[in-house]
């Protein structure tokens, strides 16, 4: 987690975080000049929240994130189940990224979130990283979900 001096500072240079009413998730916010985005930090997986087009507009989300729920391993599924890691988590003033573990097999999810320049595109990534000896097929998902 982020202290309470990081954050003042975070929120002038363009990325806050918040935790929900419900205070289950962790919610951040990137901006650029023309683009501001909010994500929260789920306990089993991330989501986009809110998209806005700098004084155009705002959609909300109303989709959740969907991570991969299986990989083969010798041939044979496997079930993952994700967990929301806050100490590998990170933001700062150009980049979000949320980290998820599965313990078994041993994986490592980082859903990012980069502003590259002042102006112009937010950039979305998702990379996975297996932490086992072990060769495994991951099934093509994709990176975002939204229904606006």
């Amino acid at each position: 987690m982020i202290g309470r001096a990081a954050l003042g500072a975070l929120a002038m240079l363009g990325v806050s975080h918040a935790a929900t009413s419900n205070g289950a998730d962790d919610v951040a916010m990137l901006t650029s000049a023309d683009t501001a985005i909010a994500v929260a930090a789920g306990e089993h997986a991330p989501r986009l929240l809110r998209l806005e087009v700098r004084g155009i507009e705002q959609w909300a989300n109303q989709a959740e994130e969907a991570l991969p729920d299986e990989v083969v391993v010798g041939g044979a599924p496997r079930h993952l189940v994700w967990r929301h890691e806050p100490a590998l988590s990170r933001s700062d003033p150009h980049e979000v990224e949320l980290a998820y573990v599965s313990d078994s097999p041993r994986l490592r999810l980082r859903w990012r979130w980069t502003v590259r320049a002042a102006f112009g595109p937010i950039e979305h990534s998702v990379s996975i990283e297996n932490l086992d000896g072990e060769a495994l097929w991951l099934p093509l998902v994709p990176s975002l979900r939204f229904a606006w």
